[in-house]
């Protein structure tokens, strides 16, 4: 996992816009275009970015990305304050918060800042590719410069997809680009939203990083946390959902396989036990799994049955993968399902 020991050992990538995509009475917008070394002095220097009065400026930093937007800033001669805006779209970037559902959940993306004198702070911290700055004031903004401040993962991709279809190809890149990004402090769902370990959503992330990396640690720090989350909050389920449980199991299984870690397996029995000894009492004597109004309900099927739950009994336990299914007692409550 990217934190150790309270160490972040996430890598930080200032990024230079790739364009001003769009701006409101800046005519010296390009200027945030240039290369080289961003530095706060007392001194000004030669053509840089200086606005007078409202106006704003839409930033593309050419791809999404997960942190905030550094802003090196010289002075104004009172108070300076602008409006950040973080988008995945042009849309989104200037949208009112409300608007479409725009909003500020789980990562701010839309906030009011002042900016002092002499600064060279970071500000933000949420999945963008576009960043919008609005002049609040009537005043003078004298920049140094931006930059996107990108924070990813350290590790090296490994895997590799090539085919004679391009548009398959960036397909496959971005898919695999977004899920290593999806690597923060935890395995995340997402890096905008949600920025949970939810351990049914992670079950394609972890297929996927099974074939793009060597490390794949953050699988199992996630299996770490939702059990530990579990039960500290006192959850009857791996994230307070039956079904979920099941695929914390699953995934289990699939860490192991891949890995062939058996002490981790040795480890995590008691924990899997305990989940199949929940479920065991939640399956009917026909088979039927029913853990009541605990469970979401999108997991039920048209028919009134839990359809989803019950497909994933008959694959961990078909599957027999796992140690504690072999055990009379689990199998003969769920035999129906096995054949």
């Amino acid at each position: 996992m990217p934190i150790r020991n309270n160490t972040d050992t996430r890598i930080r990538t200032n990024v230079i816009p790739v364009r001003v995509y769009a701006q409101g009475d800046c005519p010296c917008a390009n200027s945030f275009l240039r290369d080289g070394e961003l530095y706060a002095s007392l001194y000004p220097q030669e053509d840089m970015p200086v606005f007078r009065g409202r106006g704003f400026l839409l930033f593309d930093f050419g791809k999404e990305m997960c942190g905030g937007i550094r802003i090196v800033y010289h002075r104004s001669p009172r108070p300076a304050k602008i409006r950040i805006r973080f988008g995945e779209s042009v849309g989104e970037c200037c949208a009112e918060l409300g608007h479409k559902n725009a909003g500020n959940e789980h990562s701010v993306r839309d906030f009011e800042v002042t900016l002092p004198n002499f600064s060279d702070s970071v500000y933000g911290d949420t999945g963008f590719r576009f960043v919008r700055l609005d002049f609040s004031e009537d005043t003078e903004y004298m920049f140094y410069g931006v930059r996107a401040v990108s924070t990813h993962w350290e590790a090296v991709r490994e895997g590799a997809f090539v085919c004679e279809d391009a548009l398959v190809n960036r397909i496959y890149d971005t898919a695999a680009y977004t899920c290593g990004l999806c690597v923060q402090t935890q395995l995340w769902d997402g890096i905008k939203r949600d920025r949970l370990v939810w351990i049914g959503d992670l079950h394609p992330e972890a297929k996927a990083l099974y074939c793009l990396y060597r490390d794949v640690s953050p699988i199992r720090d996630a299996l770490d946390f939702a059990q530990s989350l579990s039960e500290r909050a006192g959850l009857r389920w791996v994230n307070g959902i039956p079904s979920y449980s099941f695929w914390w199991l699953i995934n289990l299984c699939d860490y192991v396989e891949v890995t062939q870690d058996k002490e981790y397996l040795r480890e995590k029995l008691a924990f899997a036990g305990d989940i199949l000894s929940k479920l065991d009492v939640c399956v009917d004597s026909e088979g039927r799994f029913d853990p009541g109004n605990e469970d979401m309900a999108y997991f039920i099927s048209t028919d009134g049955t839990n359809g989803l739950s019950c497909f994933m009994s008959y694959y961990i336990l078909k599957a027999g993968r796992f140690p504690s299914t072999r055990q009379e007692g689990y199998t003969r409550r769920f035999r129906p399902l096995l054949l």
